[in-house]
């Protein structure tokens, strides 16, 4: 790994200039886990429109209400106290969060391969 000579305090500028001294390589793994702490901080990327669709179809929930109300039904669920008409709400919560996952698989899935690697390596890298 190469070596770059950066000051005690540092800028922002003092770190570009430091970064600017990386050979390609290292370039690129340092841009990737920018990127990673970027997602993890649900800062946003400077990506173009449709990479940032798909990162938002990745990173969507249920609003809060609607989540706490699905954990609701699913603790009654649980407790076999649903009435007919939770049973049939809880059922139509669980396809929505299912064409959720649907989405976001396939979001994760273009998303890596315009990356250029793996969902599984994506997922590792936004993650680290």
């Amino acid at each position: 790994m190469p070596v770059v000579k950066v000051p005690a305090e540092l800028t922002v500028e003092h770190l570009i200039r430091a970064v600017e001294q990386l050979p390609s390589e290292e370039l690129t793994e340092f841009a990737r886990r920018v990127i990673a702490i970027q997602l993890r901080r649900g800062v946003p990327l400077l990506m173009n429109d449709e990479e940032q669709a798909l990162l938002a179809a990745i990173s969507g929930r249920l609003p809060t209400e609607a989540q706490r109300r699905l954990d609701e039904l699913r603790e009654k669920s649980h407790e076999e106290t649903l009435t007919p008409a939770e049973q049939a709400e809880l059922l139509t919560f669980v396809q929505q969060v299912e064409q959720r996952d649907v989405v976001r698989a396939e979001a994760l899935v273009q998303l890596a391969k315009k990356r250029g690697t793996t969902v599984s390596n994506f997922l590792q890298e936004i993650r680290a």
